[in-house]
C-alpha cells in the first residue's frame, strides 16, 4: 500500500488518528489477529502501535529514498560508494562494528522483511 501511496505514512498518524474507515478496518483486522496470541487488550493495542510504527517508518524511509534517487539519479549504495564525506567520517569515527559490516548492500525490502519476521516472530 505505501509503495503506491508513498505520501501515505506522511499524512496518517498513530497519536491522533483519522477517523477514516479503511483505517479503521484495517485496525479491527489487525488487532484481532492479535486476539489469538495476545490476552491483554493493552499488550495488543500497543503492538498495533508498535507494527504500525514499524511499517510506518519504513515506508516513510522508503519515500525518501524514492524522492532522493529521482533527485539525483542515484541509488543508495552508489551514493555512499562515492560520497567522500560519508568515507571520511566512517574512517575517523566509525568503530570496529561498522567496519564488520563492510560494504552494506542497501535494500530496504531486505531490511522491513528482516524487521518485519523479527517483530511477528517475537509476537508468536
Amino acid at each position: 500500500m505505501h509503495r503506491r501511496h508513498p505520501w501515505l505514512a506522511r499524512v496518517l498518524s498513530l497519536s491522533r488518528p483519522q477517523a477514516l474507515p479503511s483505517l479503521l478496518r484495517f485496525a479491527e483486522f489487525e488487532l484481532a489477529a492479535l486476539e489469538e496470541v495476545v490476552a491483554d487488550p493493552v499488550e495488543r493495542f500497543d503492538l498495533h502501535l508498535a507494527l504500525t510504527g514499524f511499517v510506518r517508518g519504513m515506508a516513510l524511509t522508503l519515500a525518501a529514498e524514492q524522492e532522493a534517487q529521482a533527485d539525483t539519479g542515484v541509488d543508495a549504495d552508489t551514493w555512499s560508494e562515492h560520497d567522500p564525506g560519508l568515507r571520511a567520517a566512517l574512517r575517523r569515527h566509525g568503530g570496529p562494528a561498522l567496519r564488520r559490516v563492510g560494504d552494506y548492500p542497501y535494500d530496504l525490502q531486505r531490511v522491513f522483511d528482516t524487521g518485519i519476521a523479527r517483530f511477528l516472530d517475537g509476537i508468536s
